[in-house]
């Protein structure tokens, strides 16, 4: 065809989901065993994007895309999370906080 396509440029978003998907059908992945989808959905922008691996390979090559943007989007979600620690135990002298689950 020849006709470029323009490249898009979407940021990513901690509240994003990355799934492996099937064909149309359990027939249709049966039929082609060398194609697997998987798709990108950024809640945020509101839009799904999908794509896929082909080849002799292409479960295993899925399976690598998605677990490697999963650990991307996992990054990024703690980098906006300052370190910080949890208790459970009550404050000496606050005994209203002994009634508490989980504080931080």
């Amino acid at each position: 065809c020849g006709a470029e396509v323009p490249a898009l440029a979407i940021s990513w978003s901690p509240f994003s989901l990355v799934q492996a998907c099937r064909l149309h059908s359990i027939q249709a992945d049966a039929q082609m065993p060398w194609l697997r989808l998987f798709k990108v959905s950024v809640f945020h922008h509101g839009v799904t994007h999908f794509f896929a691996t082909q080849g002799p390979s292409a479960d295993v090559e899925r399976a690598r895309w998605v677990a490697d943007i999963s650990r991307a989007l996992r990054n990024l979600t703690q980098s906006l999370f300052p370190p910080y620690s949890v208790r459970a135990d009550p404050l000496a002298g606050a005994g209203w906080t002994a009634m508490r689950l989980l504080a931080g």
